[in-house]
């Protein structure tokens, strides 16, 4: 089984949601004066990696100390849905409910599944050179869910939506439409997940395990047989993975930095 760390690095220079302030590390304490090292941290709940509560977005809704431990740690469907771009990667993308059908048609249904992270390659801006105005279009021009997309995934009882940008909903939708679902719904959105190296591994697991099978033409059409249970498999198999996401337990807070991993068999 392989660990693989989701979670952003945080420092003074992460771009923070227009409006919030950077991070700011504070020298408190020292070896030479103190006998040890101490810094304070001052940083918004939702810098990073982080989650989102219902109650950030919903005024009774669950806050963050009370997220049952069930709903962060689950089995995660992961989803490719990489934008198209013109050097900076201007053209946004609106994740659909067909779009998510057409994974499902070609991977398996994502019933049972309590968690679905969207690989879009979004923060990989992050990198850019600095002609790329990271305030101007990582927040304004990020790829996100639609209105469609979010009651699709709903109506399927997720339990937690993670992506990897800096928000579920579109850059332009000011409305914050499919935080609003969400909230109403229970469900956790987990935002700026790293998700490179996740999606490349659990595809080559996946190829891996197709190629120790044998091919076979059956009356459903193409499968591939496993040499050990002699069942058959669709070729494209759900690309999946185990996964950890811990907010710090911050009483009555809206969100919180998190701590994603997520373990690949």
């Amino acid at each position: 089984m392989e660990i693989i760390d989701l979670t952003l690095t945080v420092s003074d220079k992460i771009p923070t949601f227009p409006g919030s302030p950077r991070p700011n590390f504070i020298p408190w304490e020292n070896i030479k004066e103190d006998g040890y090292n101490l810094e304070l941290l001052f940083l918004s709940t939702h810098t990073g990696t982080h989650m989102d509560a219902p109650y950030h977005f919903l005024e009774k809704g669950a806050k963050i100390h009370e997220i049952s431990l069930n709903k962060l740690v689950s089995e995660a469907v992961l989803i490719q849905s990489r934008e198209s771009r013109d050097r900076f990667g201007i053209k946004q993308i609106s994740i659909t409910k067909a779009d998510i059908q057409k994974f499902e048609k070609q991977h398996g249904k994502i019933d049972g599944f309590s968690s679905v992270i969207f690989y879009t390659g979004w923060n990989e801006h992050l990198s850019l050179s600095p002609d790329y105005n990271q305030e101007k279009y990582y927040f304004t021009k990020n790829p996100g869910l639609s209105v469609s997309g979010a009651e699709y995934l709903a109506s399927k009882k997720i339990k937690l939506v993670g992506i990897d940008s800096p928000s579920i909903d579109v850059g332009s939708d000011h409305k914050f439409s499919v935080h609003q679902i969400f909230a109403k719904k229970g469900i956790l959105i987990v935002e700026n997940l790293w998700l490179a190296q996740l999606f490349h591994r659990v595809h080559q697991t996946v190829e891996e395990k197709r190629n120790a099978m044998t091919f076979t033409l059956t009356s459903k059409g193409p499968r591939f047989q496993d040499p050990k249970t002699g069942k058959f498999q669709s070729p494209n198999k759900l690309p999946t993975c185990h996964l950890v996401v811990l907010p710090l337990k911050l009483k009555d807070a809206t969100g919180s930095p998190v701590r994603a991993i997520a373990f690949v068999d």
